[in-house]
């Protein structure tokens, strides 16, 4: 008898198959775990931002050049996922900026449901008058991927405090 070592031809074809399958199964699940993460990060840099505008308010810090006193800072968030903080004064309202910063790819979406503005002193939330907001207010920042269709939100209370 003619023993053969091997594999046929068909049992090759069918391993090549199988593991291009399953090579495919895993780069859609790298490239979904990497669109998740990209929404976490920019979640993590906004969470940041929102915390140093507020705390640049509580310990009255002014940027550089800023000669008045502080009255509040206003963090602006625009769709794109540019961040903003400037610092106005009490008098006369002109302001001064902190930073500017980028925090989302072409793919990534912010929407913000009203602007942040911390009193200076206490860090509470206040309209453009200076006036403190309901203690039942809060702001909501959604952060949005086009591509795995994931959100996630930042919630701002009246007394600063982010959750």
């Amino acid at each position: 008898m003619n023993k053969k070592n091997g594999f046929t031809l068909i049992e090759l074809m069918v391993a090549i198959t199988v593991s291009m399958i399953m090579m495919t199964g895993l780069g859609l699940s790298i490239n979904n775990y990497y669109n998740v993460e990209k929404i976490n990060q920019t979640n993590g840099d906004l969470v940041s931002l929102i915390s140093l505008a507020r705390n640049l308010a509580v310990t009255n810090q002014r940027p550089a050049g800023f000669t008045e006193d502080l009255g509040r800072v206003v963090v602006n968030v625009n769709s794109n996922g540019l961040v903003e903080a400037f610092a106005y004064g009490n008098v006369s309202g002109i302001g001064g900026s902190y930073f500017s910063k980028d925090i989302a790819d072409n793919r990534v979406s912010t929407t913000i449901s009203g602007d942040l503005r911390f009193v200076a002193g206490t860090g509470k939330l206040v309209d453009n008058f200076g006036n403190l907001l309901p203690s039942s207010t809060e702001i909501g920042i959604v952060i949005a991927s086009e591509d795995v269709g994931e959100t996630r939100q930042v919630i701002i209370t009246s007394l600063g405090t982010i959750k």
